[in-house]
């Protein structure tokens, strides 16, 4: 599909109130006060990601400094991680979505009524190639939100332009947002290798913007990432207060690609042109980030997000993932208590089941929670914040 037939069909046959996307799953809790969001999370199986995928996640958090065997036995015997390991490989080996969110639901969920953001990854431009196609991931997560509390969203990449037919990028995104059951949200993860200003995704944030879909993008960690050679990088970027086309090559090898492919600052064209898309910069640049702040260099990333958020009303972040390390989790309330921008723009989200290998993540779940009570965010982190990047109109 050509991009003027796309902007016209998603303008035509696309509702711009988000209320046309709720399930009736989400209406009957919402109906209700007692519930709460996980807005960063992931329900996607064995069959959208290879196993090689879970195992990078497994391994995410060696220590670099260590002699990589011997810290894979010590990670291994590690009592704390035995749970978790096990609870990863469970997960490995399903087959369906609704099963990896069940798994969540009856071992994870923080109490009975919740509203799942289950963000999709398109994994088809990565080394690792899954067996599930992104239509019929589509089409398996509009069949989950006819018995679940979910609120999809939908993931785009620039590569699934050079496709065609029901994997094209504009197909795929018409396909989500139309028909019975609706998709509520996109989803990106620029580390794959490409700028979120590339010249094929502007059209998606033109109408996103016009009919109040909600983005997210990662915005943190640096273990999944493109492994492609000669990638060169097209996009947009500002000079003297105009956005000019660019183009670049991807020279940086290893995590430094992620690191710059993850740059909240390469949305800073992407937001002048469409200043009302309501965005979340996911995992509020990352738990290496909430390590040194608040020592600040022209690269780091929570200043920026907080920039970001006072040039436009509608950025967001999540604190997603992160919440797996408990040295930071003061230093996170203590900031965003002092700060008004990042108190009223912060969401909770787990990352399950990313997260899962990193600490033991129910205690570690609770223990956020129970800090947020402490510091009277809960309400705001868990409901109030979600709800209005959600639900809001912004035009």
């Amino acid at each position: 599909m050509k991009e003027k037939e796309f902007l016209k069909r998603a303008m035509d046959e696309i509702d711009d109130n988000p209320s046309s996307r709720i399930p009736q799953t989400v209406k009957n809790i919402k109906d209700n006060n007692d519930y709460m969001y996980d807005a960063h999370m992931h329900v996607f199986d064995k069959k959208c990601a290879a196993k090689n995928y879970f195992l990078l996640r497994l391994i995410e958090k060696l220590d670099e400094k260590k002699g990589v065997t011997d810290d894979i036995v010590e990670f291994i015997y590690e009592k704390e991680y035995d749970n978790e390991i096990d609870d990863l490989f469970r997960i490995m080996d399903f087959n369906s979505m609704d099963k990896v969110l069940d798994y969540y639901i009856e071992n994870f969920a923080y109490q009975k009524k919740m509203i799942f953001v289950p963000l999709m990854v398109d994994l088809n431009s990565w080394i690792f190639k899954p067996k599930k196609s992104i239509h019929r991931q589509i089409n398996e997560l509009k069949r989950l939100m006819n018995n679940y509390a979910v609120l999809p969203f939908h993931s785009i990449d620039p590569v699934q332009s050079e496709t065609k037919g029901l994997n094209n990028l504009y197909n795929l995104f018409i396909h989500a947002f139309t028909g019975h059951n609706k998709l509520f949200g996109v989803k990106l993860y620029p580390a794959l290798g490409f700028l979120p200003s590339h010249p094929q995704l502007m059209p998606i944030y033109e109408v996103c913007q016009a009919k109040n879909i909600p983005v997210t993008t990662h915005c943190g960690g640096t273990i999944i990432r493109t492994n492609k050679k000669n990638i060169v990088l097209e996009g947009f970027q500002i000079i003297n207060n105009e956005v000019v086309s660019y183009t670049d090559k991807l020279t940086e090898k290893g995590k430094e690609r992620a690191q710059r492919l993850n740059n909240p600052a390469l949305w800073e064209p992407v937001l002048k042109t469409f200043p009302k898309l309501k965005l979340n910069l996911g995992h509020f640049g990352g738990i290496d980030e909430w390590k040194k702040y608040p020592a600040q260099t022209n690269q780091d990333r929570i200043p920026k997000i907080q920039q970001l958020m006072n040039e436009y009303p509608n950025v967001y972040t999540d604190f997603s993932y992160n919440l797996s390390e408990q040295k930071i989790i003061k230093k996170f309330f203590d900031t965003i208590s002092n700060n008004t921008l990042f108190e009223e723009r912060t969401m909770f989200g787990t990352d399950y089941w990313m997260v899962l290998a990193a600490r033991d993540y129910y205690k570690n779940q609770v223990n956020f929670i129970d800090q947020a009570a402490n510091y009277n965010l809960k309400d705001t982190l868990l409901l109030n914040n979600p709800r209005k990047f959600l639900f809001n109109k912004v035009v």
